[in-house]
């Protein structure tokens, strides 16, 4: 298992938070800005004890009014191939 830094874009639409992880391109809702940040790292760390991340890159993001970018950090599994 290694720890990566990961970047998220947070948005708010309707009451809920949107967090979009810019590395991997996946999503996760919450109703708090930390509920959707743990949301997010659960979804990366059972993601990647599925499939093995052979390549993390930084994918050009859509424009987005009203959105924060926020580093965190998560524990990546090796998982299976």
């Amino acid at each position: 298992m290694k720890i990566k830094t990961f970047t998220a874009l947070i948005y708010e639409e309707e009451e809920i938070y949107i967090a979009r992880c810019k590395e991997l391109l996946v999503t996760a809702t919450g109703t708090t800005k930390g509920e959707v940040i743990s949301n997010l790292k659960k979804l990366i760390e059972s993601y990647s004890k599925e499939y093995k991340l052979k390549e993390i890159r930084n994918y050009p993001s859509e424009t987005l009014e009203n959105v924060e970018e926020v580093k965190f950090e998560c524990n990546l599994y090796e998982g299976k191939n």
